[in-house]
C-alpha cells in the first residue's frame, strides 16, 4: 500500500510538473505521512498510566497516579478519531491541554480519584462545548475547570472547592464574581484578561495567590485580600492599571515579582514597555511583607496599626489547638503572654485569660460556637 502511494504521488509530480512538499517534499523526493493505521493506538502517558484506543474510538486511560507527557504533548494527539474518553479510578490529574483539538470528543468519563484538571484539557471538544450549552460554569469534581462564556455577574456554586488555571481567562464580559468559602484554590491566570471585572473579594478559605491570577484585569479597581492569604505570586495583579492602592495584610509572608504596581505602557505587551504605576500605594504592618515589597519597588508605604484577632493567642493568624497551649501555659504562669497576646486571647472580653477562654477556643475550633 505505501509503495502504490508513493509511486501515485511521483506520477502526479511527473505529469503536473509540482515542485514542493506534499506529505514532505525535498527536491523532487516525495514521502508521506504514516497512514491512520500506522498511528500509535496505545502506549504509556505517566510514569504509572497506560492508554489504549479502540477500534470504535474509546480511549481508555488506566493505572495509578499523575498524567504526565513531559514536553512531548499528549501521545494521542495525533488521532483524529478519539470519540470517548475513560479515565480509570486511580488516575490522579488530567494533564494541560490533554484532549485539546479532539474536535469528535463527545463522552468523558472521569473519576473521583481525578484532583487536578489542567488548563485547556479539553478545549475545542464536543464534549466541552455540550457542557457550556448546559452551563457555562463547567465544574467537573468540584473543580472549575471553564467559564469562559459568562456574562455579567456570576456566583459559584458552593459545591466548588477549586478553580482551575485560566478558568475565567479572556472572559471579557464577566463584570463580577462571588467566589465562596467553599473554594480552597484559585490556579494560575484563573482571571487573565477579565476586562469588564471591576472588584474582587477573596474568601478567607484561600490562602495563597497563584501566578498571574488578575494579570491584565484593567478595570479592576478593588481587591480585598482576606488575612488568611500567605503567598502572593508573581504577575498577580500586573498590569491593573485601575487599581492604584492595595491593603495586604500582616498574613501574607511572600509577594512576587511585579505582583502589584506594574502595567503595560500604551497596552504595548513587551518588557521594555513595562512601567510603574504612579502614586501606587500599598498599606500594611510595618516590618511585613507589605513594607518590603513598597520599599524594594519604591511605592508608597502607608502603615496600619498590627490587628488582634480574637482566639489567635499565638499570632499566627491561624486558630488552633496551638492557641490553646499557649494561653494554658499563660494561666500556669509557665510562659506570660505578651499585652498584644492576652488580648486575643481573652476572648469573652472580661480582662481576664482563663479556663473559659480555652472552652470558647475549643468551642470555635470543634465548629461548635464560632468566635465572635
Amino acid at each position: 500500500m505505501y509503495k502504490k502511494i508513493v509511486a501515485g504521488a511521483l506520477a502526479f509530480a511527473l505529469v503536473f510538473g509540482i515542485s514542493g512538499t506534499l506529505g514532505g517534499v525535498d527536491k523532487g523526493v516525495f514521502t508521506v505521512n504514516a497512514s491512520a493505521e500506522e498511528m500509535p493506538t496505545s502506549g504509556k502517558c505517566g510514569e504509572n498510566l497506560t492508554w489504549k484506543l479502540d477500534a470504535d474510538g474509546t480511549l481508555t486511560i488506566s493505572g495509578t497516579g499523575e498524567m504526565d507527557f513531559g514536553d512531548s504533548g499528549s501521545p494521542w494527539a495525533s488521532n483524529p478519531n478519539i470519540k470517548k474518553v475513560v479515565i480509570q479510578n486511580g488516575v490522579t490529574n488530567i494533564e494541560w491541554s490533554a484532549f485539546d483539538g479532539c474536535r469528535d470528543l463527545i463522552y468523558v468519563y472521569i473519576p473521583k480519584s481525578v484532583k487536578n484538571i489542567g488548563m485547556n484539557a479539553f478545549c475545542m471538544t464536543k464534549w466541552l462545548e455540550n457542557k457550556q450549552v448546559e452551563n457555562p460554569l463547567v465544574v467537573v469534581n468540584n473543580i472549575l475547570i471553564d467559564g469562559k462564556n459568562c456574562e455579567g455577574k456570576v456566583t459559584i456554586p458552593t459545591s466548588v472547592t477549586s478553580i482551575g488555571v485560566a478558568t475565567f481567562s479572556n472572559c471579557t464580559n464577566l463584570t463580577d464574581i462571588k467566589i465562596p468559602n467553599s473554594v480552597m484554590s484559585i490556579g494560575s491566570s484563573a482571571f487573565f484578561r477579565c476586562t469588564n471585572l471591576n472588584s474582587i473579594d477573596i474568601p478567607d478559605s484561600v490562602t495563597r495567590i497563584d501566578y498571574g491570577t488578575f494579570n491584565e484585569c484593567i478595570n479592576l479597581t478593588k481587591i480585598d485580600i482576606s488575612n488568611s492569604i500567605k503567598i502572593i505570586g508573581e504577575y498577580a495583579f500586573f498590569n491593573c492599571e485601575k487599581l492604584s492602592e492595595v491593603r495586604i495584610p500582616e498574613s501574607v509572608s511572600e509577594i512576587g515579582d511585579k505582583a502589584f504596581g506594574y502595567y503595560y505602557k500604551d497596552g504595548i505587551r513587551e518588557k521594555v514597555n513595562e512601567r510603574k504605576i504612579e502614586d501606587f500605594t500599598i498599606k500594611g504592618v510595618k516590618g511585613s511583607a507589605a513594607e518590603k515589597y513598597a520599599k524594594d519597588n519604591g511605592f508608597k508605604f502607608v502603615e496600619l496599626k498590627k490587628t488582634v484577632s480574637v482566639g489567635d493567642a499565638n499570632g499566627d493568624n491561624e486558630i488552633n489547638v496551638s492557641d490553646i497551649a499557649v494561653s494554658a501555659a499563660h494561666i500556669k504562669g509557665i510562659k506570660p503572654l505578651t499585652d498584644e497576646q492576652q488580648k486575643a486571647a481573652d476572648v469573652n472580653d472580661d480582662d481576664k485569660v482563663n479556663v473559659t477562654d480555652i472552652a470558647m477556643i475549643a468551642s470555635h475550633i470543634k465548629g461548635i460556637k464560632a468566635l465572635k
